[in-house]
C-alpha cells in the first residue's frame, strides 16, 4: 500500500495520494473505476479540530458467496455506534454498506439491533440522477426485571449525483476523476420516541482513493490516506 497525506478541517479531504491497493475482483462494465479500494489495511484517517478518526479495513467476510470488507469504523457516518460492525460491498458500479446485527449485554440488560444494508453510492449515473430506498432495523432490550422493550426504525435514504469527473485540490494536492454525491436519510423511529431527524451529507469520493472529503455540520478532510 502506498501512502497519502492530507490535512483537514470542518469538510474531510485528502492531501497527498499516491494508491491504495484492491483486492476486490467485483468488475463490470456498468463500474465507472474503483472508487473505494478494498484491501485489507487499507486505512483513512479523517481529523477535525485536532481530533484524528481512522477508517481500516480490518478483514473479509463471505456470505453467500459475496465478499464484504469489514473496517474498524467509519467516520464518514455521523450516526452509527462506535460498537456497530460496518462492511462494504461492491457490485457493479453500486457499493454497499452493511451493519451488522448487534447482540451485546450492558449492566443486566440485553440488547439485540438487527442489521441492515443499503447502496450508499452508485459510480456509473449521471449528474442529477438519483437512487433511493427504505431499510429498518429493530433495537429489543430486555432485562429480567419488565418485558422487552421493541424499537423499529425506518430510514428513507435517497442518493444524488452532483458533480462527475471533476478535480479537487486538497492542501495543494490536485486529485483527478473526483465524483461529489450527496447522500440524504430521513430516520424515523416508529414508535414516535424520538423525533424524525432528516441528515443530509455531501461527499467527494476519488477514483482510486476513497472518500477524500465530506461535509455535514461543518467540512472535514482526511489526514492521512495509505
Amino acid at each position: 500500500m502506498k501512502k497519502i497525506t492530507i490535512s483537514f478541517v470542518l469538510l474531510f479531504t485528502a492531501i497527498f495520494f499516491v494508491a491504495c491497493s484492491d483486492d476486490s475482483s467485483d468488475s463490470t462494465p456498468d463500474s465507472t473505476g474503483d472508487y473505494w479500494p478494498t484491501s485489507v489495511g487499507n486505512n483513512w484517517v479523517y481529523t477535525k479540530d485536532g481530533t484524528d478518526a481512522s477508517a481500516t479495513i480490518t478483514g473479509v467476510k463471505e456470505i453467500n458467496g459475496t465478499k464484504y470488507y469489514a473496517f474498524n469504523q467509519l467516520p464518514i457516518f455521523r450516526i452509527f455506534n462506535d460498537y456497530t460492525p460496518l462492511f462494504i460491498k461492491k457490485n457493479k458500479g453500486d457499493y454497499y454498506i452493511k451493519a451488522d446485527e448487534i447482540n451485546k449485554t450492558y449492566e443486566g440488560v440485553t440488547i439485540k439491533i438487527t442489521g441492515y444494508e443499503f447502496p450508499f453510492f452508485k459510480d456509473y449515473l449521471d449528474v442529477n440522477e438519483t437512487w433511493e430506498g427504505t431499510y429498518t432495523y429493530t433495537d429489543t432490550k430486555t432485562s429480567n426485571s419488565s418485558n422487552p422493550r421493541i424499537m423499529e426504525t425506518e430510514v428513507t435514504y435517497t442518493g444524488e449525483i452532483l458533480e462527475k469527473g471533476v478535480s479537487l485540490t486538497v492542501n495543494g494536492i490536485v486529485f483527478n476523476d473526483v465524483i461529489k454525491f450527496r447522500f440524504s436519510q430521513i430516520i424515523d423511529d416508529k414508535d414516535d420516541i424520538w423525533p424524525t431527524w432528516d441528515f443530509t451529507t455531501d461527499y467527494w469520493i476519488a477514483k482510486d482513493v476513497g472518500i477524500i472529503k465530506f461535509g455535514y455540520n461543518g467540512e472535514y478532510k482526511s489526514h492521512v490516506i495509505k
